[in-house]
């Protein structure tokens, strides 16, 4: 397969779709000679739609074939059938498979199905993660954008590879042909990952939903319909954001303390932990995106009429011959109230930095102790910024209650519970003893016990695997003629 791709200079592009075009027009800035090849070339002046096709042959399939030692398919599954003609010229040839499937349920990559219709062609997957209009768009970050690149040749993969890089791209060499299948999976999902974090999110709502609307409406019978879209609805949206909040900082104690437990590191978290690890960047956006939606409803119903408590009112007596009448004027918010709109700005400005660090283009800026330092340290700083907005927001009425329950069936009150037992479970982890301790283990200190507990775990791992082979040993001996399920386990 060497010779196959001895000119790299000399690239053939089938097909003259968006994605075609756009791919011609990067190799031709990356100086590679292109030829295009079409179905119907004589209709195709690509010369009149951009002076950077001045030149470039536009020829048919077939010659385009014959001409090129590596070319790019740019078209889609359906037309691929209409290559077989050219199986005989395609052989020897190296393809790259830029196309993607539509259906997720697929077992077989296209890449894969090419394959199969020519045995005697290489087939690399790559590119099928970048759209056409950034593969066309001089001005794309790209040297953040990956580009996974699968075949069953090496060889071929590493002059892909190189060949990416010259395009300005990120190449990750994901290994055999079949990878392809997850690659080409990649542009279809929707929000993958997220799942399980949308789910979480909703099931908080639901609850603070049904506890504001019952206090509100059943019990209290304070607020009526007309309060419903932004006054009652604020109210369980920034509970659930700060609760989102929370335990996206959560389970970094929670796998902090499991290793101390353990005292190694080299044994697997849990399996709900790993996953709960796995969700802390899409939980802490959806918080996020929330804590957006509480500030714009708060800046809407912002005034006495909505927010009584926030402000002192002043009182006007007004004397006539026969009576008097008070009026009263609301004057400056209180104190707690103007202290609880600074905490809440200063949190919000935090978040938008751990927000914007989220972004790969802006991660990709800063090292390790920096990225930690914002998605951590600045966190668990803006966390507790949320938690004083939330107790300064509550003082109010809190002076104002009667009975203690009154304060600990406030929304305020039951918000801040899960987060503040989050930062107490931090500062129990940054305490020194605690720090150190978890510092060596996680440089590779093991604890005797935990040594021993692995080896024993080991052992027993070892026993269950001899005790289901001499199993499987006595059941042929049993049956003369297993059935098919268990011609399977016959080596």
């Amino acid at each position: 397969m060497a010779n196959a791709i001895v000119d790299l200079r000399v690239l053939g592009v089938i097909g003259t779709g968006d994605f075609g075009l756009a791919i011609s027009k990067r190799l031709l800035r990356a100086g590679y000679n292109v030829i295009i090849g079409s179905r119907f070339p004589e209709e195709r002046d690509l010369a009149k739609r951009d002076q950077i096709f001045a030149g470039v042959d536009v020829v048919s399939i077939e010659e385009c074939i014959k001409t090129a030692t590596m070319l790019v398919f740019a078209i889609h599954k359906k037309h691929f059938n209409s290559l077989l003609e050219f199986q005989d010229i395609l052989s020897g040839k190296v393809v790259i498979d830029v196309s993607n499937q539509d259906k997720r349920d697929r077992n077989e990559s296209n890449a894969e199905y090419l394959a199969s219709m020519f045995p005697q062609t290489c087939f690399v997957k790559a590119f099928n993660v970048v759209s056409a209009y950034n593969m066309e768009n001089i001005g794309y970050c790209t040297e953040e954008k990956r580009v996974y690149v699968a075949s069953d040749n090496p060889e071929v993969r590493h002059v892909i590879c190189e060949m990416v890089k010259l395009l300005g791209f990120v190449p990750v060499d994901m290994g055999r042909l079949r990878m392809s299948r997850g690659i080409e999976k990649m542009p279809i999902r929707l929000f993958s990952g997220w799942g399980g974090s949308f789910l979480i999110t909703l099931l908080i709502f639901v609850v603070w939903f049904i506890y504001a609307v019952f206090k509100f409406y059943v019990r209290m019978k304070i607020y009526d319909g007309a309060q419903f879209p932004l006054k009652v609805l604020n109210k369980p949206i920034c509970m659930t954001a700060i609760t989102l909040l929370a335990i996206t900082y959560l389970p970094s104690s929670v796998a902090g303390m499991t290793q101390i437990y353990y005292g190694t590191r080299h044994k697997r978290f849990p399996r709900w932990l790993d996953k709960w690890l796995k969700a802390r960047k899409s939980l802490g956006i959806i918080a996020l995106f929330l804590i957006f939606i509480h500030v714009m409803m708060s800046t809407l119903t912002m005034g006495p009429t909505y927010y009584p408590d926030f402000y002192v009112f002043k009182s006007i007596l007004l004397s006539t011959n026969k009576s008097e009448l008070f009026l009263y004027q609301p004057g400056w918010m209180l104190w707690q109230a103007e202290t609880a709109m600074f905490l809440g700005i200063i949190a919000l400005m935090l978040l938008l930095i751990l927000g914007l660090t989220a972004i790969p283009s802006v991660a990709h800026t800063l090292n390790w102790r920096e990225w930690r330092f914002v998605q951590s340290g600045c966190g668990h700083v803006a966390l507790f910024f949320c938690i004083a907005h939330a107790i300064f927001r509550g003082l109010p009425n809190w002076a104002k209650a009667t009975k203690k329950v009154h304060v600990l069936d406030s929304l305020a009150f039951l918000a801040v519970i899960i987060p503040v037992l989050t930062l107490l479970f931090k500062l129990f982890m940054i305490m020194p003893c605690i720090a150190n301790h978890l510092h060596k283990i996680r440089q590779g200190f093991d604890r005797e016990d935990s040594m021993d507990s692995k080896e024993e775990s080991t052992s027993k791992s070892h026993d269950r695997k001899k005790f289901r082979r001499k199993k499987k040993s006595k059941e042929r001996d049993v049956f003369t003629h297993p059935p098919v399920a268990d011609l399977q386990d016959i080596p």
